[in-house]
């Protein structure tokens, strides 16, 4: 099928240098996801799920947020 767009994030919101991507099936339905862990700086970091489905991935899903100064990112 032709590509669908499923999110966007907006100009200048999302920086893939401050990306780390982890696949597997993290919520068990037997299709592969997609974790994207995002670098807010100042030690927040937060976990976005791209849920896998028949078609590909949802949009993503905060699932985690470290809060401020609880994540050293670099360390990862």
């Amino acid at each position: 099928d032709a590509p669908v767009q499923i999110w966007n994030s907006g100009p200048g919101r999302w920086e893939w240098q401050r990306t780390k991507l982890v696949s597997g099936d993290f919520n068990r339905d037997g299709f592969a996801d997609v974790m994207a862990f995002y670098d807010y700086s100042g030690g927040t970091t937060a976990a976005w799920l791209f849920r896998g489905n028949f078609n590909g991935v949802d949009a993503p899903v905060q699932i985690w947020n470290s809060g401020p100064g609880r994540w050293e990112w670099q360390r990862q």
